[in-house]
């Protein structure tokens, strides 16, 4: 898991799309709006879940709510480690 490195407004480049989701989410990959390799994104917010650490949601990627078992009914987020920061300059 990687240490947080981005804050609310960044804007980040997905490294890889994604292949395939855990098991044990309770959702299926063609329920989501998935982030693309090589598109950016702006961070809208930043969340800690209890399975998986820390996740980011985005501005341009909205998704539905789901009810989980640990957390009630939330949005999916994204790892981190999928992203890296674009630096404007």
């Amino acid at each position: 898991m990687a240490k947080l490195r981005f804050i609310k407004g960044d804007k980040v480049r997905c490294l890889h799309t994604v292949e395939r989701l855990d098991t044990d989410l309770p959702y299926a990959m063609d329920e989501l709006s998935l982030p693309v390799k090589g598109r950016i994104y702006t961070v809208r917010d930043i969340v800690t879940t209890p399975a998986h650490g820390d996740g980011l949601r985005f501005l341009e990627l909205q998704n539905q709510t789901f009810l989980h078992d640990h957390v009630g009914a939330e949005e999916p987020c994204f790892s981190p480690d999928m992203f890296e920061l674009i630096i404007e300059r």
